[in-house]
């Protein structure tokens, strides 16, 4: 009953912590090493892609012109897009972004 009773408790808390779909948690950062995600840290945002080369990506993030490592950067594995910060409290800066995933068609 106990066991019974963690589950159900660890199932209905499970939307709290992410509110993407599980992919995010299988990519990593640039620096190969750092997951994307951590709880609640990739929240969706609406991106557009405005520049893109082998080594960096130009987004705009809520008006901002915002580079970041090609290798932060991913296509999103369902219709939103989504920015993981390293600090979700601090502002959106290329030093504050872990990953970011766009949605085909932003």
């Amino acid at each position: 009953m106990t066991a019974m009773i963690v589950v159900m408790s660890i199932f209905l808390a499970s939307p709290l912590f992410a509110s993407h779909g599980h992919f995010i948690d299988h990519y990593f950062a640039a620096d190969g090493m750092t997951g994307c995600c951590g709880p609640q840290d990739c929240p969706q945002i609406p991106l557009r892609l405005i520049h893109a080369d082998a080594e960096h990506v130009t987004l705009d993030i809520q008006g901002k012109s915002v580079t970041i490592l090609r290798k932060s950067f991913h296509i999103s594995e369902d219709a939103s897009d989504y920015l993981c910060l390293i600090e979700i409290a601090l502002p959106i800066t290329a030093e504050n972004i872990r990953c970011a995933f766009i949605a085909v068609g932003s």
